[in-house]
C-alpha cells in the first residue's frame, strides 16, 4: 500500500504536523508513506520523515496557488498512490480536492483538525462545494467533525501519542532542570505557538500575579510565532522577563513535561489540544481554559477554568504548589484511547477498507 499524506499547514511544530509525525513513526514500517508540506519545513521536523519516505515541500498554497496545484498534480501523477490523505482545518481543503480531480475520489480522505477557521467568511463560501466533493471524512474530534461535515458521517481518528515516551522521568527532570539553571523552583510550562488562539498574553498576566505571591516560581515558554516579540515586550513591562525561559522549539517536548510542576493552557479554542493530553500522561497537573474540549478530560490531573479573570488560575496554581503529586504512577487508563500503537493499526485497517 502506498499513501500520500498532504499537510495543508507549514511543516513546522503545530498540531496538524505533530499528528502526521506521530502516525508516520508508527506506520512507516507497515506501509509506504510520502508526505507533502505547504511552503516551508523546519529542519528538525523534516528530519523525522525518514527514507524510503519522501518529503516534498510545495509552494505556498495561498500566495502561489497555481504553482502549488500544478506541482501537486505532477507529484500525484508520478506517484502511483493507492490512497491520498489530506490534513487541514477547514473547507479550504476544497483546493486539494479540486486539484486531485483526476485521482479516484473514493480513495481520497479529508481529515479535519479544527473547530473554527481563521478564514470564517471564505470557509462559509466554500463549505457547500467542499462537502459535495468529500467521500471519506475523518476528524480528530467529534466537535471538529460536526463543525466541518455537518450531516455527513465521519470517522474520528484521535491524535495518537506514544504513552511510554511521555511518561514522567526523574532523570529528565534532573538533567533538564540543571541545563536551565533550575533547582527546586515551582515551574509552569507552556507549549504552543505564539498566536492569538493560544492566548499567551493571558498566561503572562497569570504568571505575573503568581510570581508576586510565589517568588520562586518560573515559567518555560516553548514555541515561536507572530506574537513572540509582542509577548516578550509584555513580559518586560510586567517585570517577569528574567523569570521566563523562552525556547523557540524543541524536538523533545516530553522531557519538559517531567521538568514542570504545572502545565497552563489558556487557549481561546482547541480541537482537541494534544499537549494537554500528553501532560496528563506525565501526571503533570494541567490548568486549561473552559474552551478546551472535554475530550481532554482523561485524568484527575486536569482542571478547566474561565478566561474572565486570572485570579482563579493563580489560586489553583498556589494549591498545586502546596500539594504533593506522585508522578511515578502508571497513566490513567482513560489515556489508553490515545495510544498511538492502537490507533495507528486502526488507521491501517481503515486504509485497507477504503482501497478495496
Amino acid at each position: 500500500m502506498r499513501v500520500l499524506i498532504i499537510n495543508t499547514m507549514p511543516f513546522y511544530r503545530n498540531g496538524v504536523t505533530q499528528h502526521i509525525l506521530n502516525y508516520f513513526a508508527a506506520l512507516k514500517d507497515q506501509i509506504q508513506l510520502d508526505v507533502v508540506g505547504n511552503s516551508m519545513a523546519a529542519p528538525d521536523v523534516a528530519a523525522q520523515i525518514t527514507a524510503p519516505a519522501k518529503l516534498t515541500i510545495l509552494p505556498n498554497r495561498k500566495r502561489h496557488m497555481v504553482a502549488y496545484v500544478k506541482q501537486l498534480q505532477t507529484l500525484v501523477a508520478a506517484g502511483d498512490y493507492d490512497l491520498i490523505h489530506i490534513h487541514g482545518n477547514s473547507a479550504l481543503m476544497l483546493l486539494e480536492l479540486l486539484a486531485l480531480h483526476r485521482f479516484p475520489a473514493e480513495r481520497i480522505i479529508v481529515h479535519n483538525h479544527a473547530i473554527l477557521s481563521n478564514y470564517p467568511l471564505l470557509n462559509k463560501v466554500l463549505h457547500k462545494p467542499f462537502l459535495h466533493y468529500v467521500h471519506n471524512a475523518f476528524s480528530s474530534s467529534e466537535a471538529g467533525g460536526k463543525w466541518l461535515y455537518r450531516e455527513i458521517p465521519f470517522t474520528i481518528i484521535p491524535n495518537g501519542i506514544d504513552l511510554a515516551k511521555n511518561t514522567y522521568s526523574p532523570e529528565w527532570r534532573a538533567t533538564k532542570r540543571a541545563e536551565l539553571g533550575l533547582t527546586d523552583e515551582f515551574v509552569l510550562l507552556s507549549i504552543a505557538v505564539a498566536t492569538q488562539q493560544k492566548n499567551k498574553a493571558f498566561l503572562l498576566d497569570i504568571f505575573a500575579a503568581l510570581h508576586a505571591k510565589l517568588p520562586h516560581s518560573r515559567l518555560i515558554m516553548i514555541g515561536d510565532g507572530p506574537l513572540q516579540t509582542e509577548l516578550k515586550e509584555q513580559a518586560k513591562t510586567l517585570n517577569i522577563d528574567e523569570h521566563i525561559s523562552w525556547i523557540i522549539e524543541t524536538d523533545t517536548p516530553e522531557q519538559f513535561y517531567s521538568v514542570a510542576d504545572a502545565f497552563v493552557f489558556p487557549s481561546l479554542y482547541e480541537s482537541p489540544g494534544m499537549v494537554a493530553i500528553e501532560a496528563q500522561v506525565s501526571h503533570l497537573p494541567v490548568l486549561a481554559s473552559q474552551a478546551v474540549p472535554q475530550v481532554t478530560h482523561l485524568s484527575d490531573q486536569i482542571s478547566y477554568l474561565p478566561l474572565t479573570a486570572i485570579q482563579p488560575w493563580v489560586e489553583q496554581l498556589i494549591k498545586i504548589n502546596a500539594q504533593v503529586t506522585n508522578r511515578t504512577l502508571l497513566p490513567d487508563k482513560r489515556l489508553q484511547a490515545f495510544d498511538i500503537r492502537v490507533n495507528a493499526q486502526n488507521l491501517v485497517n481503515l486504509y485497507s477498507t477504503i482501497i478495496k
